[in-house]
């Protein structure tokens, strides 16, 4: 189970008409870091697209205090209403202008959307398996991100030339090896050793303009998912052993993906549970109740 009481709100765009203002239905897939700010990616769960909000018609990251609903910081994974109008560049054909956040609907447990929706390798950003593009070839994008799988995934830290520790990924994709691409997952930072996964979702995002120094479009995996524990934790549509009646407010529970928290309510099958980066209404088969 993906998420609950949403899938009515999504309808198959077989146009892809493009509205000037609407709000979305938003699954956040990216909060990467992009010049002290925010670069957010995610999914419009209505029309099945991959979009990236955006501040302005540039295409600026979004501060960290627009990022928040009631008080409640925005984090990957999180279903939310957003408000706003699309603004397509060149590159970056996603762009939609974050005016309001008007909801927090609820947090996801799974990826099974993206396998859903066709969303895997759904652009050519990896036209080469450099950790950039030439100008020539990034006038062939289509579009500015993009959802991978890979394999033999190694994340570690490395020191460029000004002395400034950087986070870097080696892969493989279709039996290709890509090496040295910059990470701008923030999970990722600071590592005190390598990190290895055998299988990983990905989300690589490509700038609108290049690289002054060197005329390259440089390609940045904002987003790593360790694949096995998403694996792990896409349980059946089953219901849980308990119902609402052995659910109650003040109970102690724990959940495989956001660790120990306490219900502050609960219905049919959701409950809202403040676990300790904030609060997230969880299905209660995601949960289990601490004896």
């Amino acid at each position: 189970m993906f998420f609950y009481k949403t899938t009515k709100h999504i309808e198959n765009n077989e146009n892809n008409v493009i509205d000037n203002k609407k709000e979305l239905l938003f699954l956040v897939l990216t909060k990467s870091a992009k010049s002290h700010n925010f670069c957010v990616a995610g999914i419009d769960l209505n029309t099945k697209k991959i979009i990236r909000l955006v501040s302005n018609e540039k295409g600026d990251a979004i501060s960290k205090y627009n990022f928040i609903f009631n008080g409640r910081e925005i984090n990957c994974l999180d279903v939310i209403k957003v408000r706003g109008y699309y603004h397509p560049l060149k590159i970056q054909t996603e762009n939609f202008i974050l005016n309001s956040i008007t909801d927090y609907v609820w947090t996801a447990t799974s990826l099974s959307i993206i396998k859903n929706f066709n969303l895997i390798d759904n652009g050519n950003i990896l036209i080469n398996n450099l950790p950039y593009s030439h100008s020539d070839d990034a006038s062939l994008f289509k579009g500015s991100l993009m959802i991978v799988v890979v394999d033999n995934v190694t994340i570690y830290s490395t020191t460029n030339i000004q002395g400034q520790n950087k986070t870097k990924i080696d892969f493989t994709h279709k039996e290709m090896e890509y090496r040295d691409f910059r990470v701008t997952d923030f999970d990722y930072f600071a590592l005190s050793h390598s990190v290895k996964m055998n299988k990983a979702i990905i989300v690589i995002s490509t700038s609108e303009t290049p690289y002054e120094l060197d005329n390259n479009f440089y390609k940045f995996v904002a987003k790593i998912y360790d694949v096995s524990y998403f694996f792990r934790n896409n349980k059946p549509n089953v219901k849980n052993e308990y119902s609402k009646h052995h659910f109650q407010k003040g109970d102690i529970v724990v959940s495989d993906h956001f660790g120990r928290g306490t219900i502050l309510s609960v219905g049919d099958e959701i409950a809202t549970v403040l676990f300790s980066n904030g609060e997230a209404k969880i299905h209660i088969d995601y949960i289990t109740k601490v004896s």
